[in-house]
């Protein structure tokens, strides 16, 4: 797991690692279950490791997918969720980025499997198609969390980066509230923080931070307090212009305001994009 803070929402006074961390297994679980487990760990520790430093570009660099000519990329795919009062689930499948040669590129995450701790049954992972994504990776999604997963972990910086200087601007994120999306507007900070070496590629590190302080935003039903913390690092291949892989940890959470009933609904999640060699 990345070094962060943990956020704690004023209007919830409740820190979601310690959500996070309450996650664990049941004293007995099976062969399968413990293989699926073991999986996401190794791949979360193969995200997060430290990269040999590599000679970068002088000056800006403009971070762009090519989507000029019939490619693809194909990477490893892992999330682990928890939600209060829910067992930690983990899913696993494969997501393929193909360019179409027109400047956009297909999405799709395929062959998915999920598992939930202990005996709990988990939701099944949705295959998921997206179309259109363009060359600064951003993309029209839908409501399900593994879409908004995607597009926080393909979304490049609209602008030319500097080694070390950091980057702000206006964001916003989506939540699910009484049956209906809604928006909470923010702010991120990207940094290119360096370039260095995977696999013999040398790529950009980008360091992008997400805040969403809590905001009250009007749902179908009543209204409701957002709030949401991000924490992205990814590497971007210079030379093949894809991205390499990508760590993301998001915590976030909704409460429901007076005359409805009062709800709370923190949800913790990591998720790992690693590309295959």
């Amino acid at each position: 797991m990345l070094p962060g803070s943990v956020l704690r929402f004023a209007s919830l006074g409740l820190p979601l690692l310690t959500l996070w961390l309450c996650g664990c297994k049941s004293d007995t679980v099976s062969e399968k279950e413990a293989a699926f487990w073991k999986q996401l760990e190794e791949r979360r520790q193969l995200i997060s490791k430290d990269h040999p430093q590599a000679a970068g570009p002088t000056g800006s660099a403009t971070l762009r997918w090519d989507l000029s000519g019939q490619k693809s990329w194909t990477y490893d795919y892992t999330h682990e969720q928890k939600d209060l009062g829910a067992p930690m689930v983990g899913a696993a499948a494969v997501l393929a980025v193909s360019s179409q040669g027109d400047g956009t590129a297909h999405v799709a995450l395929k062959d998915p499997v999920s598992m939930a701790r202990g005996d709990e049954s988990a939701p099944p992972l949705q295959p998921v198609t997206v179309q259109g994504m363009k060359d600064d990776g951003r993309m029209q999604v839908g409501d399900t969390l593994p879409e908004r997963f995607l597009m926080l972990l393909f979304a490049l910086p609209e602008g030319p980066l500097a080694v070390g200087k950091p980057v702000e601007a206006p964001a916003t994120l989506p939540f699910t509230v009484g049956g209906g999306t809604v928006s909470a507007a923010g702010a991120a900070k990207t940094v290119l923080t360096g370039y260095v070496e995977i696999d013999g590629r040398t790529c950009a590190r980008i360091d992008t931070r997400l805040e969403v302080p809590d905001t009250d935003v009007a749902g179908k039903d009543g209204t409701y307090t957002c709030g949401a913390s991000v924490r992205l690092i990814s590497y971007f291949d210079i030379q093949d212009r894809g991205l390499v892989s990508a760590h993301l940890k998001l915590e976030m959470a909704t409460a429901a305001k007076e005359p409805l009933p009062p709800t709370r609904r923190p949800t913790a999640a990591l998720v790992n994009l690693t590309r295959k060699r």
